[in-house]
């Protein structure tokens, strides 16, 4: 609803893709190119330790239900649109 003022405007789909921003906002993280993450591999980094890089299965479980009950459009999977994917999407 936040990104139709609740409801009160519709979404014009031939504008899209769409672009958010964010103020106050950190996260920590590496460049990849390509869907391959082995160059974000490190001892040092936080998001390399055992118990991040996988979710436990009762948080994966609630990630595929959230994703499947929310989920409206995922650019990604719309091959008609785009025949040849974005750079960010894995193949």
């Amino acid at each position: 609803s936040w990104a139709t003022d609740g409801g009160r405007k519709k979404v014009d789909w031939r504008l899209a893709p769409f672009k958010a921003t964010f103020q106050g906002f950190s996260i920590d993280g590496c460049q990849s190119w390509g869907w391959s993450s082995s160059n974000c591999y490190s001892d040092t980094d936080w998001w390399s330790q055992e118990s991040f890089i996988d979710l436990p299965a009762d948080q994966l479980a609630k990630y595929k239900q959230a994703r499947k009950k929310h989920l409206v459009y995922n650019y990604c999977d719309d091959r008609e649109r785009y025949p040849v994917l974005p750079p960010e999407c894995p193949e």
